[in-house]
């Protein structure tokens, strides 16, 4: 809902043998929950830094309460470079594997990655960090509204400061598909609809049905590039809406989407829409109008590093 911290909620969980739901609604400003009989969850977070150097045990951030980064809340933790000269590293919430906190890509050095989390899709991402053998490195975690900052910084090689993106750009989507040789193409965001992210597809004619009738495509809808974390369908081989969407999750290797057409070079779209409530909708595909093209018009969408090898 992207809400300030500190908004309260109220959560309604129903159990019945046959439905269960659950839904929550935002409580008005000023709401005084111990007078209306609710308990409110108070306690404070907590965060840990793992790593490399600690075989990926968690050791304690410290709330840095003297600290303010523009009215950011702030935790601390240290950690020592090994024999190796380098060590990788990211922060868990309230020690927690599936609250992780880490950049978006593996072995991330840039300050330009962006941060991610906390959430359960951090895969084998981690920051890589660099220095002479026996070196202090500190990591500052700073957050305000949803707002992250990870400031790593040693005393010999200064400081770098990795951000997070809000809204819906807080995770990349893309396409690894038979057509795109699996090469990762980016989803678009909907301007007029957000939330919701489209690619183009097209019918390469590599494989077929055993029939012959038809060729068929297959594909992930993968989060931040990583092949291993998106959305799968329950049952595989079933046509758009068919099938209930799982995710994201870490995926199967023989469990992906597909996509069937009689037509050789028929264009489709593809749609993850994160805003939806029927898990049969979450990924959707359809013939494009245009649906019969030729096969160079579609071969622009894959990425310049598909051909180069030739």
């Amino acid at each position: 809902d992207e809400m300030p911290a500190g908004t309260p909620y109220r959560v309604f969980f129903r159990w019945h043998s046959e439905v269960k739901t659950i839904h929550w609604d935002r409580l008005p400003s000023g709401f005084n929950l111990s007078a209306a009989g609710l308990k409110g969850l108070s306690a404070e977070p907590t965060y840990a830094v793992a790593g490399s150097f600690s075989s990926w045990h968690l050791n304690d951030m410290l709330r840095m309460r003297d600290k303010q980064e523009g009215g950011r809340q702030v935790w601390e933790g240290y950690f020592r470079i090994g024999n190796s000269g380098e060590e990788v590293f990211a922060i868990f919430r309230l020690g927690d594997r599936k609250q992780a906190i880490y950049p978006s890509k593996p072995n991330a050095t840039s300050s330009e990655v962006p941060v991610r989390g906390p959430d359960g899709l951090r895969g084998d991402k981690s920051w890589l960090v660099r220095g002479a053998s026996g070196d202090i490195m500190a990591v500052r975690l700073a957050i305000a509204d949803g707002s992250i900052s990870v400031r790593v910084s040693s005393e010999v090689r200064g400081a770098r400061i990795f951000k997070s993106i809000e809204g819906w750009a807080r995770h990349d989507y893309h396409i690894v598909a038979t057509w795109t040789e699996w090469y990762p193409v980016a989803m678009e965001s909907d301007p007029e609809v957000p939330g919701v992210f489209r690619a183009i597809g097209f019918i390469s004619g590599q494989t077929t049905l055993l029939n012959g009738e038809a060729f068929t495509e297959a594909f992930r809808v993968v989060v931040d590039e990583d092949p291993e974390i998106g959305w799968r369908p329950q049952t595989p081989g079933l046509p758009s809406g068919g099938s209930i969407v799982q995710g994201p999750l870490r995926l199967e290797k023989d469990v992906q989407f597909e996509v069937q057409s009689p037509l050789l070079g028929a264009r489709f779209q593809i749609t993850l829409d994160l805003t939806t409530v029927d898990r049969r909708k979450v990924v959707t595909w359809e013939l494009l109008p245009d649906a019969y093209d030729d096969a160079n018009r579609a071969l622009d969408y894959l990425p310049e590093s598909a051909w180069a090898d030739e």
